[in-house]
């Protein structure tokens, strides 16, 4: 009975016996794939290695693979899921160098900070085995400080310098979110073309790339086109609520927007002045934004040409020609400003820039009028001045010209007592200066008038001419 039962039922040790050669058997076929899919990552066919090196860790989850398949995601610059298999290898074996490696440049690729940081950290309590680990840890330690650099020079607007760095870099960790870095740097030197086109490529790869669309709303921010901006913005909060420089930049361009709009309505009610106080306060938002502020600047120059307030407005068009001296609309309006303050002149400099800037009839005819009008005011000034009429002697002491010896000695010390220098030396110089002119004057009239013979060939003259 015993017998047969030990026949019917197969022992524990030959089911053991059975477990471990088919986990052998699973073993060898694991190496088997895994040796396939290192010639085909030779070969760089990654897409055909991942599916080797996945079915190599799917006979074998304890097999050294998942390094070999974070490496084939990173040459696809599928960084999150080498990201994946770096932190599965590290848990097989917590003193991997290379799972370390790949984790820290996963890390620096995907711009986790604090991930970057500490496995660089890690990476100092370990030494190279041989020269590719060697260059592997040096080429983790220079993107790592070329990194730091980069943000700090971005933080302080050294933006050439910073463009420098992450180009430095790229060419090491060629990763997207490094490209979008490179992107937002390009917006911010108002390349926006450029800037546009690479986020542009990053959104065809993956569309849900939230820094891809957030450089797009960047540009439209910068450009000025605060309603795609904010649209864009938005979408960006959508996918990622906790994108901080999303909401930073939207928070500045809606601000601008209710801004602008409030002194858009105002204007339609003729408040003028009001409307050039929400003008200003938007351009006290966001100095940086090159763009919206010029707009601004013209939008309130031409508040001020209504307020009369001339000097501020060519002032704020100015500032916007700085900004861009080929700007037609503030040409125009600094030109018809430059008339009203009959600066002809810089009138017609300023109509002149405008006419080689566009060619518009418009343009020439404003043009052709400031120089008309510029000649007549130069004509006019290389005139010599109307000769001043001298005041007559009779004028200076206020009597009639047939007046009386008399009359013209009483008029002559009232005139005197009057102007005496004596009477005003607690005046300021300057009006004790008039006094003594008019009390000179009074004198030389009563000299002439005084006197008989003068005072005949005096009207003589008088009459004569």
């Amino acid at each position: 009975m015993n017998a047969t039962t030990c026949i019917d039922e197969p022992s524990c040790d030959n089911g053991n016996a059975d477990v471990l050669e088919n986990n052998d058997f699973n073993r060898g076929i694991s190496l088997m794939k895994q040796g396939i899919g290192n010639v085909l990552y030779q070969e760089k066919s990654y897409s055909m290695a991942l599916l080797f090196y996945t079915e190599a860790i799917g006979l074998c989850p304890d097999s050294a693979s998942y390094i070999t398949k974070a490496k084939c995601h990173m040459q696809m610059h599928e960084y999150k899921k080498a990201l994946e298999d770096a932190r599965k290898s590290l848990a097989l074996d917590p003193d991997s160098l290379q799972g370390h490696l790949l984790v820290a440049t996963c890390a620096l690729a995907l711009g986790e900070r604090d991930l970057a940081d500490e496995f660089v950290h890690l990476l100092e309590a370990f030494e190279p085995t041989d020269d590719a680990e060697s260059v592997q840890m040096k080429k983790v330690d220079e993107v790592y400080t070329l990194l730091r650099e980069a943000e700090s020079t971005f933080a302080k607007g050294q933006y050439f310098t910073t463009l420098r760095h992450l180009d430095r870099i790229l060419e090491r960790l060629p990763a997207r979110k490094l490209k979008l870095h490179r992107a937002e740097c390009l917006v911010m030197l108002e390349q926006f073309d450029r800037a546009y086109q690479e986020a542009s490529d990053v959104l065809l790869l993956d569309k849900s790339e939230d820094d891809a669309l957030y450089v797009l709303g960047l540009c439209s921010y910068y450009e000025g086109f605060l309603d795609l901006a904010v649209k864009r913005l938005r979408r960006v909060l959508k996918a990622s609520p906790a994108h901080k420089k999303a909401k930073d930049i939207l928070g500045k361009a809606l601000a601008i927007k209710e801004k602008i709009e409030d002194g858009s309505r105002a204007i339609e009610f003729g408040l003028y002045r009001k409307s050039h106080r929400l003008f200003s306060e938007a351009l006290e938002i966001d100095p940086s934004n090159r763009m919206n502020k010029m707009h601004l600047l013209l939008k309130r120059s031409r508040l001020s040409f209504k307020l009369g307030k001339l000097s501020d407005a060519v002032e704020d068009c100015s500032s916007a020609l700085a900004m861009n001296a080929a700007a037609v609309e503030a040409l125009l309006l600094r030109g018809k400003l430059y008339v009203a303050l009959n600066n002809f002149p810089k009138a017609v400099a300023d109509y002149e820039t405008l006419c080689r800037v566009s060619d518009c009839y418009e343009y020439k005819l404003l043009l052709k009028h400031a120089r008309r009008a510029m000649k007549q005011q130069q004509q006019q000034q290389q005139q010599p001045p109307p000769q001043k009429r001298k005041k007559s002697h009779y004028s200076v002491l206020g009597v009639a010209a047939d007046a009386s010896a008399d009359e013209i000695r009483a008029a002559f010390r009232r005139k005197s007592l009057l102007h005496h220098p004596d009477r005003h030396v607690s005046a300021p110089p300057e009006a004790v200066k008039l006094q003594e002119a008019l009390f000179k004057e009074v004198a030389q009239a009563y000299a002439v008038l005084s006197d008989a013979r003068k005072r005949a060939d005096y009207d003589d003259g008088r009459r004569a001419g």
